[in-house]
Formats: structure tokens, sequence, C-alpha cells
């Protein structure tokens, strides 16, 4: 479901309840030109407001944005060095279910492996599909080439709307920028970094403790819990 379809939704869902743009912009405290945005497909509400919307025209539009929007022509691929052992484990998560959760976020269901090391478990059958062949036929891919953890707003939602401009998008990698790429099959290409607010670590063995003692102390400070693979299989059932 793209961003349009989510759009015509919420209109669909607004009216139904016999509400106005301004009225449900005046009960989410927003302006009625954002309302109008959403439904035109123009742009996506903030999770925040999201979670209120979805109560006050009781559609589950969280999940549809989080899970239901899949897209056969899109595909993920892992392209990682092969020194990497994928079965390490950061808070009891290896470092190849940190990488799935990402695309299970993005509402990709077809992954292709491209590492020649293959993880421990490989039955992920219930959220996505794994391909261990480099026969790649898909236009548009979702590539990771390096393991990371990050954090930070509306990283699903600002990957999403990349994933529909029709635009090639490269996150650079260096200190800012993060190890993906979403090719789309057109002849445009741009750059993304990303602005501060976010935390990103590059996944490397030698720094596995590093990067759980770090989080420990920020899931401590901000109350915020580790999103992992377990907790996304059992939402969805």
């Amino acid at each position: 479901m793209n961003q349009i379809e989510i759009g015509k939704l919420i209109a669909k869902a607004r009216k139904e309840k016999g509400y106005t743009q301004q009225e449900l912009a005046n009960l989410l405290f927003v302006t009625d030109k954002a309302v109008s945005k959403w439904e035109r497909g123009l742009s996506l509400p903030e999770h925040e407001i999201l979670n209120k919307l979805s109560k006050i025209l009781d559609i589950e539009i969280n999940d549809i944005l989080i899970y239901s929007n899949r897209n056969d022509e899109w595909v993920g691929v892992i392209n990682l060095c092969d020194d990497l052992n994928l079965n390490f484990k950061i808070f009891n998560q290896t470092i190849f279910e940190y990488i799935i959760s990402y695309f299970v976020l993005f509402g990709i269901r077809d992954v292709y492996v491209l590492s020649s090391k293959k993880p421990q478990n490989t039955d992920y059958s219930n959220i996505v599909r794994l391909h261990f062949d480099r026969n790649i036929s898909a236009k548009k891919k979702l590539i990771i080439s390096d393991p990371f953890i990050l954090f930070g707003p509306n990283l699903t939602r600002t990957v999403r709307e990349l994933m529909f401009t029709g635009y090639n998008v490269d996150f650079m990698k260096n200190e800012r920028e993060l190890p993906i790429k979403i090719v789309t099959g057109s002849n445009h290409t741009m750059t993304k970094t990303f602005r501060n607010g976010y935390t990103y670590f590059k996944i490397e063995e030698k720094n596995l403790s590093t990067i759980e003692n770090y989080l420990q102390s920020y899931f401590k400070l901000t109350n915020e819990k580790m999103f992992n693979l377990n907790n996304i299989i059992e939402a969805r059932k």
C-alpha cells in the first residue's frame, strides 16, 4: 500500500466518521492543510499523530504503515563481507536478525542473501522469504552492505517515502550516513544524510561490547525499548 492509497484510506475513514478536514485537524492539533496533504498522498502523519489518528478514526493505520506496505516489486538484498560472523549476538539477537528487522519494518518480504556465510537459523518464513541465490530479477531493491544499528525519529517513514520517489537513493557510508542503497530502476540518483538526533553504529566484532554498553545507557536514560525480530513476529501473530 503506497502513500496515495494510505491517503485515500484516511479520507474514507474520516468521511465515514462524519468529520470535516478542519474538525479532524482540530482533534489532532494540526492544520486542515496538513490533513489535506495526507489525504492527497503528499505526506504522512508523524508517528505520534498517527497513533491518535488511528484511535479517532478507528482504523489500524499504524499497522498498515509498518506491515502492510508490501510491494512485490521490491526486494531486499544483504551483501556483506564474508569475514563477518552473522551469528554474533547483541542483546540476545543475532546480527543477521537485526538486519532482517529493517526489511520487515520497511515492508519488504523477499530478501536475497549474497553473503557466502549463512546464519544458523534461516527459518523466517512467517515474516520474510529468504533467497540464497544471486539471480535477482526485481528492479527495485533496498540493499544493506554493512550491518548497523540505528535509532532516531521516523526512520521507517523516512525510508518508505524515499522508496516511492522514483529515484535511486544512496545512503553513503561515512560517519553521518548509512550503508543502505535504494535502487528503483530510474536514471536519477540522490544522497540522503541523516540529521542530528539519530544514533548510528556500524556493527563490527571488535565493538560489540561497546555498542551493548552504550545502548544499555541509552535505553535507561530514554526509557525506550530495543526493537527485535522476535517482538515483530509476536506482534504479527
